[in-house]
């Protein structure tokens, strides 16, 4: 029997898919069990209570997000322009697939303030790293000045697809398909290029250089 297959496995990926549907307040153990295939007591044998089961599910959605994301950004090898081009997509692709799920992650910190959430401490650890390697490749940019680029670069990337329906009918990009997804993150890339104070530095990164070339 593979990972997948496992019963405790296939709850959890049921559960992921009912938060996403019907949010953290409206999921229901019997919705749960009818859609992982299973019954209420397989449910409890495994992870004992509803709310333990939110919480792995939470969790594990924070995991198959940044723990890619992680590893793209430390691939030095690699542009820094390409790795961001690899997250953002990544990013959109997520949150257009499981809006539901980034809603409920994303309730704490904008609709009660709260400051120390799940989703604020994974993504604190984030931007942390990728302010460090922007930092490395962008030497002569002050740091605030790309921390605060950076700051509206993800920021726009986690709420745009999000708020989408607000703009009618006026719809530049289609966060569903895959080639409105690579304009919106191409779109995004080059404000975030063009908003850095060093002209060469910027150019230099959108061509995929090292800067000083």
């Amino acid at each position: 029997m593979s990972d997948k297959e496992r019963p405790e496995a296939k709850i959890l990926e049921a559960a992921i898919d009912c938060i996403n549907d019907d949010g953290v307040q409206g999921v229901t153990v019997r919705r749960i069990a009818e859609r992982a295939g299973v019954n209420v007591a397989a449910i409890n044998y495994y992870y004992r209570s509803k709310d333990r089961l939110v919480d792995a599910a939470m969790e594990q959605t924070m995991h198959n997000a940044f723990d890619d994301w992680m590893e793209i950004i430390r691939d030095r090898k690699r542009p820094i322009r390409a790795r961001y081009r690899d997250i953002l997509y990544e990013m959109v692709w997520g949150i257009a697939s499981y809006p539901g799920i980034t809603r409920a992650h994303l309730y704490g910190p904008i609709v009660e303030g709260e400051a120390d959430t799940l989703a604020t401490g994974w993504f604190s650890r984030f931007f942390e790293l990728v302010s460090a390697e922007t930092t490395a490749a962008l030497p002569r940019v002050e740091p605030r000045v790309i921390q605060a680029a950076l700051m509206e670069l993800f920021a726009t990337a986690l709420l745009v697809p999000l708020v989408r329906p607000m703009f009618g009918k006026v719809q530049p990009f289609d966060f569903t398909e895959e080639q409105g997804r690579g304009m919106f993150v191409e779109h995004l890339l080059d404000t975030f290029f063009r908003t850095l104070g060093d002209k060469h530095a910027a150019e230099s990164l959108a061509r995929g250089e090292a800067v000083g070339d």
